[in-house]
């Protein structure tokens, strides 16, 4: 078993904490993240592979700002991925226009 994953009741299991922001390359400073879900990632009971369940704060996402970033043309999503247990994040983006083209998905 991997000591990454926190094991209860059997089951192994990691949780991630998910933030975002809106970013514009015109601001003079970036915005803080907020928060944004989870992803847990568990062991299946069937097997030995991995799966991932995304859990979402609702209404987490102000539309009208994404409106502004995209009409801008200078925008960018930003999602920040923290394990809870060592505080370690990583941290990508995506111009603001192609998740409003995907209509949010």
């Amino acid at each position: 078993m991997c000591s990454a994953f926190a094991e209860q009741e059997g089951e192994v299991s990691k949780t991630y904490q998910l933030y975002h922001s809106l970013h514009s390359t015109t601001a003079t400073t970036d915005p803080p993240f907020t928060p944004r879900g989870s992803i847990t990632l568990s062991k299946t009971a069937s097997s030995d592979k991995m799966e991932a369940s995304v859990q979402h704060l609702n209404d987490c996402l102000d539309k009208d700002a994404w409106n502004e970033l995209v009409k801008d043309g200078s925008g960018f999503y930003k999602i920040k991925v923290v394990e809870e247990d060592t505080g370690r994040s990583t941290i990508t983006s995506i111009p603001s226009c192609e998740v409003r083209r995907a209509n949010f998905r």
